[in-house]
């Protein structure tokens, strides 16, 4: 019996296989490939990327047009088509759970309502995050500069890819200002061109790039 609410067609693909396009909840018809390669994208929840997975997930059950379902509580009486987009919903959620944050997070209570669902994710991953948020965000401040240039860039880096991984929405010229704070005073021939350049103060990386083409034993003058 085909669903009522999928609605099958054969269309050619990109790749010159067939593939169907889907009519969910009444949202615009997609290929399914294409619809299948966006959810894959968000990372299975764990602690330590909660930030990034609550960002991607959001942009997902929003296209889906079921953003709503899941921060809005139900209506007392649900009609069958309230129903079918909590069923979908609860489906695409627990999909990009792993396994331990199943266990955490899914009860009895709300295994079909996605709106306690949510709630529960972000009230359980929202206090840790910020811990390991402010961990992370304390080693990055707390990086210090040892005098070569090679070696300090690698380890920001490394100390952002971890920053990024759980807090992404941090403003990046706050991280340029952070890095360009690290180097001290006597290196003024190094930061001063930086932070007048806009290419430079709009990427941490760029700015890193751009560090390491300076000697610090330069002569000021001839920088």
């Amino acid at each position: 019996m085909i669903n009522p609410g999928i609605i099958n067609h054969t269309i050619p693909s990109k790749r010159g296989k067939n593939s169907r396009a889907l009519e969910v909840s009444g949202m615009p018809k997609i290929n399914e490939e294409e619809f299948n390669e966006s959810l894959v994208q968000i990372p299975l929840l764990t602690e330590e990327n909660y930030p990034e997975w609550v960002l991607r997930m959001k942009i997902y059950l929003r296209h889906c047009e079921l953003l709503g379902i899941c921060t809005t509580p139900p209506p007392h009486s649900p009609d069958a088509d309230y129903k079918k987009k909590m069923y979908e919903a609860v489906n695409i959620i627990t999909g990009r759970l792993s396994s331990s944050s199943f266990m955490e997070v899914i009860d009895t209570e709300n295994e079909v309502n996605p709106y306690l669902m949510w709630q529960k994710i972000n009230s359980h991953f929202g206090m840790k995050s910020a811990a390991i948020k402010a961990k992370v965000w304390l080693e990055f401040t707390r990086l210090p500069f040892d005098g070569d240039l090679k070696s300090f860039t690698n380890a920001c880096r490394q100390s952002l890819r971890e920053v990024h991984s759980v807090d992404p929405q941090i403003p990046l010229d706050v991280l340029v200002c952070c890095i360009l704070g690290k180097i001290p005073k006597r290196y003024h021939h190094i930061v001063d061109p930086l932070i007048h350049d806009q290419w430079i103060m709009t990427s941490p990386y760029n700015t890193l790039a751009r560090i390491e083409q300076f000697d610090p034993r330069q002569d000021p003058k001839s920088v």
